[in-house]
C-alpha cells in the first residue's frame, strides 16, 4: 500500500517509524494543538518524566545523543528539518502530523463560527420577543398586582 501524500510505501514506513509509535505521540499530540491553535512549529517542546522508550525514539528522530535529566525538550523546526530531509514527510512536521492523526481543525475558525451560531440565535430570539410580547407580559403582571390582597405589611 502506498502513502497517500508522499506516494511510496517506503516513506510511510519511514514516517511511521520515526513518529508513529507511542513513545513520540506526545510530541505529534503538542505539534497539532500548535497547528490547530494557529501557532507556528517553532520553539521546543518538552516532556517531563520521560521514560527510556520516549528518549530512545526522540534520539533516533534527532540523531542526537540523549541529555541527562528527567525531561525531554526537542526542537520543533529540528524535527521538521529531519522529516524534510529524509524524505519521509516532504512537507515536514505539519504534513506528517496530518498524515499520522488526521485532517487539522481550525480551532479559532470553529470558535468564530460558534460565537456567529449563538449571535444568530440571540438575535433570533430577540425578534420572537419583541415589544409585543414584553407589553402582553407587563400588563399580565400589572393585572395580577390588582387582583393580588392587600398585604397585611403596608
Amino acid at each position: 500500500m502506498t502513502d497517500r501524500v508522499t506516494g511510496t510505501a517506503e516513506d510511510g514506513t519511514r514516517l511511521h517509524r520515526l513518529l508513529g509509535g507511542e513513545p513520540t505521540a506526545w510530541l505529534v499530540r503538542r505539534a497539532r494543538d500548535r497547528l490547530e491553535a494557529g501557532r507556528p512549529l517553532t520553539g521546543t517542546v518538552t516532556l517531563a518524566d520521560a521514560t527510556v522508550e520516549q528518549r530512545r525514539a526522540v534520539e533516533r528522530l534527532t540523531g542526537r545523543p540523549p541529555r541527562s535529566g528527567t525531561s525531554l525538550s526537542v526542537s520543533l523546526p529540528e524535527v521538521d528539518r529531519v522529516l524534510r530531509e529524509s524524505g519521509a514527510a516532504p512537507g515536514g512536521l505539519a504534513e506528517a502530523v496530518a498524515l499520522l492523526t488526521g485532517p487539522l481543525r481550525d480551532r479559532n475558525r470553529d470558535r468564530t463560527d460558534t460565537a456567529s451560531a449563538w449571535g444568530r440565535v440571540r438575535a433570533a430570539g430577540r425578534r420572537r420577543s419583541g415589544p409585543r410580547r414584553t407589553s402582553r407580559l407587563a400588563g399580565v403582571a400589572r393585572r395580577d398586582r390588582r387582583r393580588a390582597p392587600p398585604s397585611p405589611f403596608t
